[in-house]
């Protein structure tokens, strides 16, 4: 399967949207209660949240040579990670990898001396393997009902 990176526009919101409801629905319910997920989707899934982000930070899209949505990522121009998601089918076959590199890239062009992400309990051992480091255990609230997540951060020797 031939794969590719790119910027993504207004045209995969759709996609973008149904990717993410699907994979915190089935793959993040391994470590969430139901009513967590809905409140996390209910809070976070907005089309016009994921449009904002589209245009105003670095995101990426993985799509495969149908154009079929395999993942993406986002990364605000100040180094924080803000989303990485592979679809439900295309988990630990390289996605995520993919995408976190295309990341990574940007925070060299940036020159961030640091990553950081608030990552889902799912999400800890993946990041882990990519060099990031548990700064904290976190618990966030969405629409009355508490999560817990991680704050990570990875870091870099920023050189001119």
């Amino acid at each position: 399967m031939k794969i590719s990176i790119r910027r993504a526009n207004e045209n995969d919101l759709d996609a973008v949207l149904s990717l993410y409801y699907d994979t915190v629905k089935i793959i993040n319910s391994k470590h969430y209660s139901p009513e967590q997920i809905e409140a996390w989707l209910d809070d976070e899934s907005r089309p016009e949240r994921f449009l904002d982000k589209i245009n105003e930070q670095l995101f990426y899209v993985c799509v495969n040579e149908l154009a079929e949505l395999l993942g993406f990522s986002s990364i605000t121009k100040d180094g924080y990670l803000d989303l990485l998601y592979a679809s439900t089918n295309h988990q630990r076959n390289g996605v995520g990898t993919l995408l976190l590199e295309q990341m990574l890239a940007a925070a060299k062009i940036y020159k961030f001396e640091k990553i950081d992400a608030d990552v889902s309990i799912t999400a800890v051992p993946f990041f882990i393997s990519k060099g990031f480091e548990v700064l904290e255990e976190q618990e966030v609230e969405r629409n009355g009902v508490k999560l817990t997540n991680f704050k990570m951060i990875k870091y870099y020797v920023v050189k001119e």
